[in-house]
């Protein structure tokens, strides 16, 4: 889902406080998919909506700007890598 319908879901406090946590890698391969070439990202928080529920934010980032960041991923340009962000509620 888009930042937009998340907002719409789970709130923008919630969309903001994910957006603001630290993204770690996650173990998915994007090989062979859409999103080839690129290394996925991901952070969550955990929300109160009729239910308990978590908001996952997902980050693609290109692998030779993962690469070239080295040890350093605050050289990563995070805020680009965020204007195509994907969400997800569970």
């Amino acid at each position: 889902m888009t930042r937009d319908e998340a907002t719409k879901e789970a709130g923008i406090e919630t969309v903001e406080a994910v957006d603001n946590e630290p993204v770690d890698f996650t173990s998915r391969v994007t090989e062979g998919s859409n999103d080839q070439g690129c290394v996925e990202f991901s952070a969550s928080v955990d929300f109160k909506n009729d239910d308990d529920c978590r908001l996952i934010v997902y980050v693609l980032v290109d692998e030779d700007e993962v690469a070239e960041a080295g040890d350093d991923l605050g050289n990563v340009d995070w805020d680009r890598a965020f204007e195509s962000a994907r969400y997800e509620i569970i």
